[in-house]
């Protein structure tokens, strides 16, 4: 009798798929803007199915200023959203996942 072949994953996935990989904007990324993407992509998935998440800076292993630099040139690519500005009276950023990288040339 033949093996049954599966094609399930185990857990929670986000898919980087070969058309982001190979766009434009994902080559001007620095490793960690690609860092912060991908802590920012599990905890979206993983935490809320699909709303915004707060970003624990304490657990990205690396300087305040490096993951602020990230958030904003992640923004300006396209690959997240910042869809509430944290402050004292707001408390935390939340971040969104975003497509607009596919428009960007």
């Amino acid at each position: 009798m033949a093996k049954k072949k599966t094609n399930s994953i185990d857990g929670a996935f986000y898919a980087l798929t070969w058309r982001m990989l190979d766009s434009p904007a994902w080559k001007e990324l620095s490793g960690n803007d690609i860092k912060v993407f991908l802590r920012i992509a599990r905890r979206f998935t993983r935490i809320n199915g699909g709303k915004g998440i707060r970003l624990p800076y304490s657990e990205m292993g690396c300087s305040t200023d490096t993951i602020a630099k990230a958030i904003k040139n992640l923004e300006r690519l396209g690959f997240i959203n910042i869809e509430r500005q944290g402050s004292i009276v707001n408390g935390a950023s939340i971040y969104g996942l975003s497509v607009r990288w596919k428009v960007r040339k």
